[in-house]
């Protein structure tokens, strides 16, 4: 017990990764209560803390946290002051009208006015004003990504279509960093591990990232959950709070590994089909046989396979997820191999 004296002190300090962290909860689900925004903190303090106090419980965790370092008028304080933002203009939807208040590069505005009609038969949404402005920044990326793509299974006639999908995917997740910190008023902005992840092309990162912010602040509520030990409400709030905001970040990942570099775009749909598809893409994952068969397909008919299940989950929201198992996506691969398309 010693180890958990050694931070003595009134709770005050309310840092910026905790200001980023419960923005990110109210961007998600603006009716952020306080006592939902200080448990998540807490649950995100705790994991923090292990790391130092290994050999302290869970129970002696939560009283040093709670004693020492949540602060938790400064929170109720910071989500007061969050009620009070606006949506952003950055945040609306990007058009070729918005060039005449900024000027972008032409050559990038040809490929946003692509993109933005690419995205709609991806049943994705539209790039917002701030992700075009990113587009803009990373344009000298294309630079970085042109090289031999054949062995991607990607014809040279799709290699610019391929080149721009992956700078939009990285663009969105720069602008979403920027979007939160900005109304978290952080005052020095920093990029540097996305900055190192895209140098890298290392998209896995941004899903080991997820993982780690999602289990951090859910602490123990997962476990909750399949225990059946939540009330309705209670496992509604985390629902808002963390599965879907983790569904958003997962699905993109997914699909960057699937599609070796890219993301179709947050899909517009409903949370009811966003679980399914996010479900559907973590059976393709579990079956050896699909994903093998998927992988050895040329990148425009995995981005075909990935559109039909968009479809079918997005136009069938209320499907039991259990009859996404391997056989029915079977069928969906099927399809893509076959340069079909899904009816009914």
């Amino acid at each position: 017990m010693d180890e958990l004296d050694r931070k003595p002190g009134h709770p005050t300090l309310f840092t910026d990764d905790q200001k980023s962290l419960v923005t990110e909860l109210w961007s998600n689900n603006p009716k952020l209560k306080a006592k939902e925004a200080i448990e998540a903190v807490m649950n995100y303090l705790v994991e923090k803390e292990r790391k130092n106090l290994k050999r302290a419980s869970d129970s002696d965790l939560k009283d040093f946290v709670g004693k020492n370092l949540l602060a938790r008028a400064a929170i109720i304080n910071f989500l007061t002051e969050l009620n009070k933002k606006k949506p952003s203009p950055l945040d609306s939807k990007w058009s070729t009208a918005n060039l005449l208040n900024e000027a972008l590069s032409p050559e990038a505005v040809r490929w946003l006015i692509a993109l933005q009609v690419y995205r709609k038969s991806y049943y994705s949404k539209p790039l917002t004003i701030r992700e075009a402005k990113w587009f803009n920044h990373l344009f000298g990326f294309r630079d970085v990504f042109a090289q031999d793509l054949t062995a991607l299974g990607i014809s040279p006639k799709l290699r610019e279509v391929f080149i721009f999908s992956v700078i939009a995917t990285w663009a969105q997740i720069y602008g979403y960093r920027e979007k939160i910190d900005t109304i978290a008023e952080i005052t020095k902005l920093d990029f540097s591990d996305i900055d190192n992840d895209i140098a890298n092309l290392d998209f896995e990162a941004i899903e080991n990232y997820n993982d780690k912010w999602f289990f951090s602040v859910i602490g123990k509520t997962s476990k909750a959950a399949e225990d059946n030990t939540l009330t309705k409400e209670e496992f509604q709030t985390y629902a808002n709070m963390c599965f879907l905001p983790s569904l958003i970040a997962n699905v993109r990942a997914a699909e960057m590994r699937i599609l070796f570099g890219y993301s179709l775009g947050d899909p517009d749909m409903s949370q009811k089909s966003m679980g399914l598809y996010s479900y559907a893409l973590r059976t393709i994952f579990d079956g050896p046989a699909i994903i093998e068969r998927l992988f050895k397909l040329p990148n425009m008919k995995k981005k075909d396979f990935l559109v039909y299940l968009r479809e079918e989950v997005k136009n069938n929201p209320d499907t039991p997820r259990e009859n996404f198992d391997q056989s029915f996506l079977e069928i969906f691969l099927q399809i893509a191999e076959k340069d079909g398309k899904v009816n009914g």
